[in-house]
């Protein structure tokens, strides 16, 4: 949850209860909990290089689509889980 008034409105705190959804009390931001968060500047770094590469460079967005994902499984696990 990051705040917002409408994860803290009455009505949806009403619904939780109805529902039995938990409020967990989980940081806003916590790169040891989600390795997503880690791994983010490191692709943004490499697929932003692998555009600047006149071989490389997309002109269409299914190269785009391509070209990102060629980087994701160029990524190894021990970069992903530091």
């Amino acid at each position: 949850e990051d705040g917002a008034s409408y994860h803290t409105s009455a009505e949806t705190s009403h619904w939780r209860k109805v529902l039995n959804i938990y409020w967990l009390n989980w940081p806003a931001h916590s790169p040891d909990l989600n390795q997503i968060e880690n791994v983010w500047p490191l692709w943004k770094r490499r697929f932003r290089r692998a555009c600047r590469d006149p071989k490389q460079r997309p002109h269409a967005w299914e190269e785009v689509i391509t070209l990102a994902r060629q980087v994701w499984k160029a990524l190894l696990w021990s970069q992903i889980y530091q």
